[in-house]
């Protein structure tokens, strides 16, 4: 099994970036179920489950009324 490369590959490459990623950016690689197919054939089934978790946090980075410890007490939600 060759090593992959990182720089070359663009499906990797989103993998090194998502520390980058914007909420925006982390959710529409949320949906992009052709890159899931993709990757998914070069990860573990616990390394995707792990993986689209790290996605889905930071797609809720800045969502309104999310609880962040250093922000002080959860938002009341209207309803």
């Amino acid at each position: 099994m060759s090593v992959p490369d990182w720089q070359r590959d663009p499906d990797l490459g989103r993998l090194a970036g998502l520390a980058r990623l914007t909420p925006r950016e982390a959710t529409c690689l949320l949906l992009d179920e052709p890159w899931w197919e993709r990757i998914s054939r070069r990860i573990s089934p616990v390394a995707q489950g792990e993986l689209r978790e790290l996605i889905r946090r930071r797609a809720l980075v800045d969502r309104p009324g999310r609880h962040d410890p250093s922000r002080g007490t959860p938002r009341a939600e209207s309803g």
